[in-house]
Formats: C-alpha cells, sequence, structure tokens
C-alpha cells in the first residue's frame, strides 16, 4: 500500500515539476527557492500570539467545564441519597412515595446536568476547533503572501515547501541544496511586519 502511494505521489510531483519545467524548456529561467513552512509557521510572532491566546481560552473553557462537572457530581450525590432514603422501610407508605419522587426530580436534575456536560463538550469543542482553524488559516495567507513578496522580489518562479509531507509521512522534498533556503530572510521579514 505504502509503495503504490508512494509511486502515486512520485508521478504527481513529476508531472507538476514537468508541468512547472516546461516554460525553462521554452527559453525560460527557472530559479528554484525553498522554505520551511513549519518553521515559518511556529516561529512567526502572530503563531505564538495566537498559541498564547489559545492556551488562555482553553484554560477559561476548562474552568467551565470543571463548574459543570461539579455540578453533574453534585446532583449525583443528591440522587443517591434521595434514592436511599426512598428505599428505607422504616418510613410510612406515604412517606416512602413521597421519598420516591424525591428522587424521580432528582433523576431528572441528575440526568439534566450531564446532559450539560456533554453538550458543553460537543458545542464548545466544535466552536474552539473551527476558530482555530481560521485563525490558523489567516496565518498561513499571511504567511504565502510574504513568501509571494519575497519571491518576486528575487525574481524565484518556483517555492517548494521542504517541510511538506505526502500521504505517507514521508518528506515531499527529499534534498535540497541550503543555497536554494528562503526560510530565514522570510522568517525576519514576517517578525519585522509586527514590530
Amino acid at each position: 500500500m505504502m509503495r503504490g502511494n508512494l509511486v502515486w505521489a512520485l508521478a504527481v510531483t513529476a508531472g507538476v515539476l514537468s508541468g512547472a519545467l516546461a516554460p525553462a524548456a521554452a527559453g525560460a529561467d527557472l530559479k528554484l527557492a525553498t522554505v520551511s513552512m513549519e518553521r515559518l509557521f511556529d516561529e512567526y510572532h502572530r503563531t505564538q500570539t495566537f498559541n498564547a491566546d489559545l492556551k488562555k481560552r482553553a484554560a477559561a473553557l476548562e474552568g467551565k467545564r470543571d463548574q459543570l462537572v461539579l455540578e453533574a457530581k453534585s446532583r449525583q450525590r443528591a440522587l443517591e441519597t434521595v434514592a436511599e432514603e426512598a428505599r428505607d422501610r422504616s418510613l410510612s407508605d406515604s412517606e416512602r412515595d413521597r421519598k420516591k419522587r424525591d428522587a424521580e426530580e432528582a433523576y431528572a436534575r441528575a440526568r439534566s446536568a450531564e446532559e450539560a456536560v456533554v453538550e458543553f463538550d460537543r458545542s464548545e469543542k466544535r466552536r474552539f476547533s473551527e476558530e482555530m482553524r481560521e485563525a490558523q488559516q489567516e496565518l498561513v495567507k499571511e504567511i504565502r503572501a510574504v513568501i509571494r513578496e519575497y519571491a518576486a522580489q528575487k525574481g524565484f518562479t518556483l517555492v517548494l515547501d521542504v517541510s511538506g509531507k505526502t500521504l505517507n509521512g514521508v518528506e515531499a522534498v527529499v534534498y535540497s541544496d541550503p543555497g536554494f533556503e528562503i526560510t530565514g530572510p522570510v522568517l525576519e521579514i514576517l517578525n519585522k511586519k509586527g514590530k
């Protein structure tokens, strides 16, 4: 399976490169550069700010969730207490019936509290993931814009991401001459913009 995917990835890469190299064959000069999108993303000052904000938001959400869990546990303990009282044979039938009704109400409250935790997890995780995805896309868009601008200024016709992986987890660019690397200058431009 991995060999088939690797062959497919190599065929696609060869097709893309042959398409990119076609202008070179027609007389145009091909000037290549490489970047590490992973490094650019990780070391971009806005990513670091985003990650710090993300940690604060995650801690606040965890605090809200902890409160909901405490409430659910409290209601479960109350249910257990009332259920125990409802089974007390020393009580009169009417008192035991009243305790059973109390237990049913306590069950409904405990169930509601448990459902609140589940709903919080589902809705907040979805919203949090969506906001995180959108912010990451915006950061990548900013990084790509700086790469395009830098490449245009320096006359590069093709910029490859050396940190990219194929579907098999193998590096898409197996080797590149360090002289093609433009990650450092691009990162410097990115981080200057924030100062």
